[in-house]
């Protein structure tokens, strides 16, 4: 029970910090990025979903970045 509760809790809290960082210094740390990202497959696994449902959400999530990327490389957001 504690494990599934901190497994849950992960996710909020790096948001949290994410969110405080980004409006103290303007950036988001990378630790935070890689913890979600952990936190993600680490659940997957945990909850016992299908190894190709986590790899389709994780390349779900890699397409989004690259067009993260591709509009940030156009000046349509983000960089301040």
């Amino acid at each position: 029970m504690l494990f599934e509760v901190l497994i849950i809790a992960v996710f909020p809290a790096a948001l949290l910090v994410a969110a405080v960082t980004d409006l103290h210094d303007f950036t988001i740390p990378n630790w935070v990025s890689i913890l979600l990202l952990g936190a993600y497959v680490a659940t997957g696994v945990f909850i016992g979903a299908p190894i190709d449902r986590i790899v389709i959400g994780l390349g779900f999530g890699a397409i989004i970045l690259v067009i993260g990327f591709a509009l940030f490389a156009v000046k349509f957001f983000g960089g301040g």
